[in-house]
């Protein structure tokens, strides 16, 4: 069930950096010279961005291998999903198509989301990988 595909993007990798903006840290506030040792809510937003990224390589990868149909040399995330919807096992895909709205709010917009739903996005992109097979499920 797993994907068959070797070359392309590490994807266990690529989540592990996006899951990484969000721990605790020290950051410089601007202007003041203070401290934080909290994530900012810009980095949840981008962590989360950047999983929704993720899904879509995924996504891609399975439509290359033949999982699904999808036309268009880029098919956009909604697209994608829409086309796997009936072909793929998903766990969560109520939830991520809420977030791709979330998420186009942030990337051209700059609107930006609370910290617990970003948290979700990215938890449910990582259960939909680990259910196809492309991350192993722990």
């Amino acid at each position: 069930m797993g994907s068959t595909c070797q070359d392309g993007p590490d994807f266990q990798k690529e989540l592990d950096a996006a899951k990484a903006l969000t721990n605790t840290q020290t950051y410089l506030l601007s202007g003041n010279g203070f401290f934080s040792s909290q994530a900012s809510i810009e980095s949840f937003n981008l962590a989360s961005l950047l999983a929704f990224a993720i899904l879509q390589q995924a996504l891609n990868r399975l439509k290359n291998e033949g999982r699904f149909n999808c036309k268009g040399k880029r098919p956009l995330l909604g697209t994608l999903m829409e086309k796997a919807k009936d072909k793929l096992i998903w766990r969560e895909y109520e939830l991520l198509s809420a977030g791709i709205g979330v998420r186009n709010d942030f990337a051209h917009e700059a609107k930006l989301a609370p910290k617990d739903d970003c948290l979700k996005y990215i938890q449910a992109v990582e259960n939909e990988l680990k259910g196809w097979g492309i991350l192993e499920d722990k």
